[in-house]
């Protein structure tokens, strides 16, 4: 029992160190593949950022293996261009946050420098040859087959820029030089040749694996959006659900709170449903005259006959409109006349909206009784009509002036006194129709019935055909509050008064003049 114990935890800790080390890998493998799997330009670039790495770490190895072929041919620029490219390529490696692009650029740089020098130093003998076919393959992986192309172009032009530069002088050179210039050419065009016949294939092959990748790439994009909209829909329906509870929940108290503040209302409060009513407060009972049961008793339609038949086409007009939706003509109130059980008509206000109720469209009304206040206008506007009446049929003009002497009340009477109707006359100062001897005297009139101190103003005025006529007003101060707003005074014609007292005042000047001549002719 024992020993069967230790060999299932030797088996255990072998487990959990072999799973260690797979996730170990996984991690790294995380890091070294790209993150845009289903991109060919993100395996690019990570192709690029692996090769450097590779090529800094491998260059080494081939510097050891020329290394004593340089020192034996005394070539030591070679060497020190192995060293500058190698130190290059490390420095390259090791710096964070480079450029993909760079990289990929600076990669191909360094491998056309190599295969440029070693032509130079070394003649195209052998393999060498082979360098130009590995910078034109690069360029194809790099960067896609037009990118190759131009690399093949490149090629041919440095090839033939090197056999028209270097000369025979150079050993490495000079069993070329020795043979006819058409025996180079055909060498460039063979491996241009080469060169093509090697990337067609390997850029084709790119191509159709951009395409799949690419497809690839909106096959998994579809299948996240999928997943994505699952989700949501997953997330919306369980909120749904948990809404709806809350909702419920939240409903229920809100019911339990309209009945308590309906029951305590003092307006009559109605729902109806299907053309039913489906609930009556008691303020509602009181107002018809009805019993609540009654009420609730009613078949569809039957409450119309809270309204007078002269308003049941208005009441169903406005029901039908809320029901469709139409918000044209739909007003939020209006009002009626009522019918109570008893016969007697009350004038209502009404009140509609529509609601939910139970969970299904419902039509909340209220019903206000405005009885009292309807009488109460009715007798403002008699009362009105009254002292319209009073006002439009005296003699006297009745004006109201604000703090600035501008007319902003006068009545009909200021026609027959001064020619202009009163909408001639609003909003102008008083002052303009007072003769311009007499302003100075009622401004001071005007202040002073500002300060309370008003007296009887006796002054002239320009009627309207330009006739020069004598007027008295009276005003005393209007308030808002403790605040002086302006002045409501008085206005009458005063010119036969005043032509009277001239004339009488000529006649006693006649008869003491003639009393006197008598005195002195006896």
């Amino acid at each position: 029992m024992t020993r069967l114990s230790e060999e299932k935890m030797y088996l255990r800790v072998k487990t959990v160190r072999i799973m260690n080390i797979v996730n170990w890998y996984d991690s790294q493998m995380s890091k070294i593949v790209p993150k845009e799997t289903f991109n060919l330009e993100s395996w690019r670039n990570w192709f690029a950022k692996v090769i450097i790495i590779v090529a800094a770490l491998g260059f080494p190895l081939a510097m050891i293996a020329t290394l004593p072929v340089y020192i034996r041919e005394q070539n030591y620029l070679m060497i020190a261009l192995d060293l500058v490219l190698w130190l290059f390529l490390i420095g390259r490696a090791l710096v964070k946050g480079q450029s993909y692009l760079t990289n990929k650029f600076l990669f191909l740089a360094v491998i056309y420098t190599m295969t440029i020098a070693v032509f130079i130093s070394q003649g195209p003998v052998h393999a060498r040859p082979v360098w130009i076919v590995l910078c034109t393959i690069m360029a194809c992986l790099l960067f896609g087959l037009r990118a190759a192309i131009f690399s093949i172009l490149l090629n041919a032009a440095i090839l033939m820029l090197l056999y028209g530069l270097i000369g025979p002088e150079n050993p490495a050179w000079a069993a070329e030089y020795a043979a006819p210039m058409s025996r180079w050419i055909m060498f460039v065009v063979n491996v241009s040749i080469i060169t093509l016949v090697s990337c067609i294939p390997i850029g084709l092959l790119l191509q159709r694996l951009d395409s799949s990748l690419e497809f690839e790439r909106k096959n998994h994009e579809r299948q996240n959006i999928e997943k994505e909209k699952l989700l949501i829909a997953f997330r919306k329906l369980q909120g749904e659900i948990i809404g709806r509870k809350k909702i419920e929940e939240a409903l229920r108290e809100s019911e339990d709170k309209f009945r308590l503040i309906s029951e305590q209302s003092l307006m009559g409060i109605m729902i109806s449903q299907d053309r039913r009513v489906k609930y009556a407060n008691e303020a509602l009972s009181k107002l018809s005259g009805y019993t609540t049961e009654e009420i609730l008793s009613w078949e569809p339609n039957e409450s119309l006959k809270l309204i007078h038949p002269d308003y049941r086409e208005l009441a169903l007009e406005q029901g039908v409109k809320k029901k469709s939706n139409d918000q044209e003509g739909v007003v939020p109130s209006y009002e009626v006349k009522g019918i109570r059980k008893s016969g007697e008509e009350r004038w209502i206000d009404v009140y509609s909206r529509t609601i939910t109720y139970q969970g299904r469209s419902a039509n909340l009304t209220t019903l206000i009784d405005v009885t009292g206040r309807r009488k109460d206008q009715e007798a403002l506007r008699k009362s009105e009509k009254k002292y319209r009446d009073l006002i439009e049929n005296i003699d006297e003009a009745i004006f109201t002036l604000d703090q600035a002497g501008r007319i902003t009340y006068v009545s009909q009477a200021c026609e027959s006194i001064i020619g202009y109707k009163p909408e001639q006359l609003i909003g102008h100062s008083a002052l303009d129709f007072i003769h311009e001897e007499d302003r100075p005297q009622m401004q001071l009139d005007f202040q002073k019935s500002i300060d309370g101190k008003a007296e009887k103003s006796e002054y002239r005025i320009v009627h309207k055909s330009g006739e020069i006529r004598w007027a008295q007003s009276l005003s005393n101060v209007i308030y808002d509050g403790s605040q002086v707003v302006g002045l409501r005074g008085v206005l009458s014609d005063i010119t036969e008064q005043k032509i009277a007292q001239a004339e009488k005042r000529n006649s006693k000047s006649n008869l003491y003049r003639l009393k006197k001549w008598r005195l002195l002719v006896h």
